[in-house]
C-alpha cells in the first residue's frame, strides 16, 4: 500500500484468469500514493441496464407463442440483493445474522469500534505533510473507520446471567491513583458529554433531550430492564472527570472493556446482549442501511434566465450518502459485512420455476440458451445427491456445512476448508406449493429429483402439500369439516360458501379437497333453488357434477373478488367457467356493471349539491381526464369537509360516461365509504414489505394490467396514511405497464394516468418511537388544564365509572344495533382494553364461551436440535402477548360487540376495523352481523383461522 510496485526484482506472473482489470481495481490502483506520480480518481458512472425477472417456464411458454420482444415480459427489477448498500442487500444480511442465532444461540457481546485518528501509525505517515488525518480518508479506512461486531461465545464460556458481566464490562471511572493509564483513556474516549442543560448544542441533543439517554441512573448492581437491555453497575463512588469545565461521573460513562481499551486506545463500546428481546433490534441496527441526503439541483446563472416552467418536485432527489471514508473503503473492496462462519443463501423453486434475470433488450433465444439458465443451485444440489453418498445424508439447509458451491462451474463439491451454515429463503404461505416445498426441505435428506422430495414411505404424492400432510407436518382438517357442518344448522349455503372461501384464503386447511368432498352438499345449499327460479321451472333437477360445478363457480367468484382463485389451491377441483360465464375480462366487466339510470340520477343530484370549491376541483379533474394528458392531484381537507362526497360525485360522473374509475383507500374502513372501494394494497397488489425500489406484483399480461390500462381515473383516499414507498412502487409499476401503450410516458408520473390523492396530514400520528412529530416545532414544556366536565373526579373506581358513563343501561339496550354504533372507549394500551372488555362482558346476560388458540412453531423453519423445539413449547407460545397477534384466549357471549382485525372480504364490508355483534357461538364457528359501515345487517361466519406472523 502506498509503494510504487514497479521496481527491479518484481517477479512476473501470468496466473491471472482475467486479461483485464475491473473498473474498481483500476481505481484502487490509481488511488495509491506513488513517488513522482499524481493520484486522481475521475468521477465516472454508467447507465445501469434495465433488468427484468421471470420464471424459466414462462419464458419457454413465451418462446413457444412466438414472442421475440421480452421487454414487457415478467417484472422489472431495480436493485438486486447483490447491490451493496441496497435495501434488499441489507435485508438479506439481517436474515443471515438471524440464521447464525438459530445455529449458535444469541450473540453475547455487541462491540462498536471507532478509528482513532491519533494512532501513531497515522501520525507517522502524515508527519512530512501539512495534511490532517481527516484529509486522508483512504488512510483512515485502511485501519478501521467504524465497525459493529457481534461475538458469539463458546457454550463453555457464555455468561448466562447479568451478574457475571461486571468483570468484563465496566461503566465506571477507574481510580486515578490505582490505574492512571486506564483513567486517562476512559477520560479521553469513553465519557459522553457534557450534554443536556450544560451543553444544549451537543450533537446528541434532540428536542432538548440526549438521544443516547445520558446521564444514566446510579446503580449498585447490574441488571436487565423489561425490554431485555442491560443496566450496568454505576456506583456513586465519587470518581469523576472534568470536560469543558463540567464534572462528569459514572452516569456518563459509555460501557467498555478494560483490556480492549488499553490494547487499541480508541472508542470501543461493548454491550452485553444475550437477551432474545434485544437481538432483532441489534441486527436491524447493524443492517439499517446507508445514510441518506436530500439533494437539490440548482441551475447556473445562465440557466436561471430561462423562463420555462420548473418542476420543483423533480429537482429534489433522495440519495444514498457515501462519506469519503466509506467511498475509499468500497474502492478497496473491503468487506462491508463479514460473518464467521459464513451463511450460504439457499434458493429453491418449483419445477421449472427458477427465476431468470435478463435485460430488456436481450433476445429470448439468447436468454434461454445460456448454460446457467436451466440449472440452479437447488437442482445442482439434487444432482450432487445422485452421485455422492455423503451428500445423501444431509438436508438442504445442512448441505453447506459439508459442501461448497462452485459458482463458475455451477456445481457442489465437498468442503475441504472453512465453515459455513445454510439459510433457505423464506416464502409466504400464500404461495401454496412453494411454501410446502420449504417444509419438506428441512426434513428430507438426499433427494435426487422433485419426485423424491414428494415421496413419503415409498409413496410418491401428487403435491408437496400432500407429502407434508403424510409426514404429519400439517394439522388435521376435521375441525373445519365440523365447523361447516355446524354452521349449516343456522346458516344458508350462501354464508357457508363464503366460510369455505375464507378458509381457503387464510390457508387454514391442510387438504382443502378433502374438506370439499366431505362438505360440498352443505356448500351447495340453495344452488338448485336459484337455478329453478332463474329458469322458472319447479321441476328442474341437476346432476351431482352440475351441482358441484355451480357451487365451485360461486366459491371462485368470492375468491376472485379478493385477488385469489381456486387455481392457487392444488388438487382443488376447478369449475367449468365456460358453462356459466363469458370469457371476457372479469375485472373490467365488474367495473362497468352499473345501472346507468341510477348513476344518472345520482350524478344530477350530487353535482347540484357541490360547493364552489368542490365544483372547481371537480372541473379540473374532469378536464384532465378529457384531455388525456395525465395529472396528479392532492385534495387536502379536514375531516368532515366533504372529500368523500366529492369522490362519489366524480365517480358517478365518470361511470355515467361509460368509463372506469378505481376507488381505493389506505385502510379497509375508509374503502367502505367509497363506491366500489378497495384497499390500495389489495387492488394494486402493493407489497407489504416495501423498499425504495419495490414494484407491485402485477402481471403485464393479466386482467388487472388490462383494467389499469382502460381506467380513466384513480382516487386514493387517506393517502397520507401509507409510506411514500407505496406511491413510488405504484408509479414505477404504472410506467412499466403503460409504456407498451405509449413509449413516451417513462417521465410522466404514474404513466400518464390521472390520479387523485386525498387526506388530512394532521391525522398522521408519530411513527418513529420516541422521536415526536416529524417536522413539528418544539413548543417547549407546559401544563394543560383539563376541564372538569371531561374528567371523572372523586371516583373510587374510575374504569367502572367510565363504563357506566359510556354504556348506561346496557342490559336494556344491548340488542339495539344503534346503541353500539354510537359508543366506544379508546384506551392507550392493550392491557387497559382487556380490563374494560372483561368488565363489560360480565354485564351481558348468558353464559361465556371460551375459544383457545392452537400455537406451534412453523414447520417450514429449521430447528437445530430438539432443545430448540422445547424452547418453543405450546405453553411458551400461549403465554406470548405481542402487538399484531391475538391473545391465546377469547371469551365471548351472545350479543357482545366485536371488532374484526383482519381483511376477509372487503366488498362485503368485512375488513380490519369492521364492528360486528355476535349472534350465536358454536364450537367451531362464530356467527355475527355487521353493525357499522355500508353493509349493516350482513351476516357472516367466522372460523378459527391460521395466522402466520412475518
Amino acid at each position: 500500500m502506498g509503494v510504487d510496485i514497479h521496481h527491479r526484482g518484481v517477479s512476473f506472473t501470468n496466473n491471472s484468469k482475467r486479461a483485464k482489470c475491473t473498473m474498481r481495481e483500476y481505481f484502487a490502483y490509481r488511488i495509491q500514493d506513488r513517488d513522482h506520480s499524481f493520484s486522481l480518481i475521475l468521477n465516472s458512472r454508467r447507465q445501469q441496464h434495465v433488468l427484468r425477472c421471470d420464471s424459466y417456464e414462462n419464458l419457454r411458454n413465451q418462446k413457444a407463442k412466438g414472442t421475440t420482444d421480452i421487454s414487457n415480459v415478467g417484472q422489472r427489477v431495480i436493485l438486486h440483493s447483490s447491490f451493496t448498500g441496497g435495501a434488499r442487500y441489507m435485508l438479506q444480511n439481517y436474515l443471515d445474522a438471524m440464521s447464525l442465532c438459530k445455529w449458535f444461540g444469541y450473540p453475547d457481546f455487541f462491540i462498536t469500534f471507532t478509528c482513532n485518528p491519533k494512532w501513531p501509525e497515522i501520525k507517522r505517515f502524515l508527519k512530512d505533510t501539512s495534511l490532517q488525518p481527516e484529509d486522508r480518508p483512504d488512510i483512515l479506512c485502511r485501519g478501521l473507520s467504524h465497525s459493529h461486531i457481534c461475538i458469539f461465545m463458546h457454550s463453555d464460556n457464555k455468561l448466562p446471567t447479568v451478574e457475571l458481566i461486571d468483570p468484563i464490562i465496566s461503566a465506571e471511572i477507574p481510580d486515578r491513583i490505582e490505574d492512571p493509564e486506564l483513567y486517562s483513556l476512559v477520560n479521553e474516549f469513553m465519557v459522553h458529554g457534557p450534554c443536556g442543560a450544560e451543553n444544549m448544542n451537543c450533537p446528541c441533543m434532540v428536542d432538548k433531550k440526549c438521544s443516547k439517554n445520558f446521564p444514566k441512573q446510579f446503580s449498585n448492581h447490574s441488571s436487565v430492564d423489561q425490554n431485555g437491555f442491560p443496566l450496568y453497575r454505576r456506583r456513586n463512588d465519587g470518581h469523576f472527570v472534568e470536560k469543558s469545565g463540567v464534572r462528569l461521573d459514572n452516569r456518563n460513562v459509555v460501557p467498555y472493556n478494560k483490556y480492549l481499551l488499553k490494547r487499541y486506545q480508541a472508542h470501543i463500546n461493548i454491550e452485553w446482549c444475550n437477551q432474545g428481546s434485544s437481538i432483532k433490534y441489534l441486527f436491524k441496527y447493524i443492517n439499517k442501511g446507508p445514510d441518506r441526503a436530500t439533494v437539490a439541483v440548482i441551475p447556473t446563472n445562465n440557466e436561471c434566465e430561462n423562463n420555462d416552467a420548473v418542476d420543483e418536485i423533480a429537482e429534489y432527489y433522495d440519495c444514498r450518502y457515501l462519506s469519503a471514508c466509506e467511498a475509499s473503503w468500497r474502492i478497496f473492496s473491503y468487506d462491508v459485512h463479514c460473518r464467521y462462519p459464513s451463511v450460504v443463501r439457499l434458493p429453491f423453486h418449483l419445477p421449472n420455476q427458477q427465476q431468470i434475470v435478463y435485460g430488456e433488450d436481450d433476445d429470448i433465444d439468447d436468454v434461454l440458451d445460456k448454460p446457467s439458465v436451466a440449472a440452479s443451485k437447488f437442482t445442482a444440489w439434487m444432482e450432487c445427491n445422485a452421485i455422492d453418498s455423503e451428500a445423501r445424508k444431509l438436508t438442504y439447509v445442512e448441505f453447506p456445512t459439508k459442501f461448497v458451491w462452485i459458482l463458475n462451474g455451477r456445481f457442489w463439491k465437498r468442503r475441504k476448508v472453512g465453515k459455513a451454515i445454510g439459510r433457505i429463503h423464506s416464502v409466504s404461505p400464500k404461495l401454496g406449493e412453494a411454501y410446502f416445498l420449504r417444509f419438506l426441505l428441512n426434513k428430507v435428506k438426499g433427494p435426487t429429483s422433485f419426485d423424491d422430495i414428494r415421496t413419503v414411505n415409498g409413496q410418491t404424492h401428487s403435491s408437496f402439500r400432500d407429502a407434508c400432510y403424510k409426514l404429519g407436518l400439517l394439522d388435521d382438517d376435521k375441525e373445519y369439516i365440523d365447523a361447516i357442518k355446524e354452521a349449516s344448522h343456522f346458516g344458508s349455503g350462501f354464508y357457508l360458501r363464503f366460510l369455505f372461501a375464507t378458509l381457503l384464503m387464510c390457508n387454514s386447511m391442510s387438504k382443502a379437497e378433502v374438506v370439499w368432498e366431505n362438505t360440498w352438499e352443505y356448500l351447495a345449499d340453495g344452488i338448485l333453488y336459484r337455478q329453478r327460479q332463474r329458469f322458472k321451472s319447479a321441476e328442474l333437477s341437476l346432476g351431482v357434477d352440475e351441482l358441484k360445478n355451480l357451487t365451485l363457480f360461486e366459491i371462485q367468484q368470492i375468491l376472485l373478488r379478493n385477488n385469489s382463485t381456486l387455481k392457487n389451491f392444488k388438487n382443488m377441483p376447478y369449475p367449468d367457467v365456460e358453462s356459466v360465464s363469458s370469457s371476457n375480462n372479469r375485472l373490467i366487466t365488474e367495473e362497468l356493471d352499473y345501472d346507468v339510470l341510477v348513476i344518472k340520477n345520482d350524478y344530477d343530484r350530487m353535482f347540484l349539491a357541490l360547493t364552489n370549491e368542490q365544483r372547481n376541483i371537480f372541473l379540473n379533474i374532469m378536464s384532465a381526464i378529457q384531455e388525456n394528458k395525465g395529472g396528479v392531484f392532492f385534495v387536502y381537507g379536514y375531516g368532515g369537509t366533504g372529500k368523500t362526497f366529492l369522490w362519489k360525485t366524480i365517480s358517478v360522473a365518470i361511470r355515467f360516461e361509460g368509463n372506469i374509475v378505481l376507488n381505493v383507500a389506505s385502510t379497509g374502513i375508509a374503502s367502505l365509504l367509497l363506491p366500489g372501494g378497495r384497499t390500495a394494497h389489495s387492488r394494486f397488489i402493493i407489497p407489504f414489505e416495501l423498499t425504495e425500489d419495490s414494484f407491485c406484483n402485477i402481471n403485464p399480461d393479466g386482467e388487472l394490467a388490462s383494467l389499469i390500462r382502460k381506467t380513466s381515473l384513480i382516487i386514493w383516499d387517506e393517502a397520507p396514511m401509507v409510506h411514500k414507498h407505496a406511491f413510488e412502487a405504484l408509479d414505477r409499476t404504472f410506467k412499466d405497464l403503460l409504456r407498451c401503450v405509449n413509449s413516451t410516458i417513462s417521465n410522466i408520473p404514474f404513466g400518464g394516468k390521472v390520479i387523485v390523492f386525498g387526506g388530512d396530514f394532521r391525522q398522521i400520528l408519530p411513527v418513529v418511537p420516541g422521536e415526536g412529530k416529524l417536522g413539528g416545532p418544539n413548543d417547549g414544556e407546559t401544563i394543560i388544564d383539563i376541564p372538569d366536565d371531561i374528567l371523572i373526579n372523586d371516583s373510587h373506581d374510575p374504569i367502572g365509572s367510565l363504563i357506566e358513563f359510556v354504556y348506561p343501561s346496557i342490559l336494556e339496550n344491548y340488542s339495539d344495533i344503534n346503541y353500539f354504533q354510537e359508543r366506544a372507549i379508546l384506551a392507550p394500551k392493550n392491557e387497559v382494553v382487556q380490563e374494560i372488555n372483561d368488565r363489560l362482558l360480565k354485564k351481558f346476560p348468558g353464559d361465556e364461551v371460551e375459544y383457545l388458540s392452537s400455537d406451534s412453531i412453523c414447520e417450514s423453519e429449521f430447528l437445530h436440535d430438539q432443545f430448540d423445539a422445547n424452547l418453543y413449547s405450546p405453553d411458551v407460545l400461549n403465554g406470548l402477548k405481542v402487538s399484531g397477534l391475538p391473545n391465546p384466549k377469547l371469551v365471548l357471549k351472545i350479543g357482545v360487540p366485536v371488532m374484526l382485525l383482519r381483511n376477509i372480504d372487503q366488498k362485503n364490508g368485512l375488513c380490519n376495523g369492521t364492528r360486528l355483534q355476535v349472534l350465536s357461538l358454536g364450537k367451531r364457528v362464530i356467527e355475527a352481523h355487521i353493525i357499522t359501515g355500508t353493509n349493516i345487517g350482513n351476516r357472516t361466519f367466522i372460523p378459527r383461522m391460521s395466522l402466520t406472523p412475518s
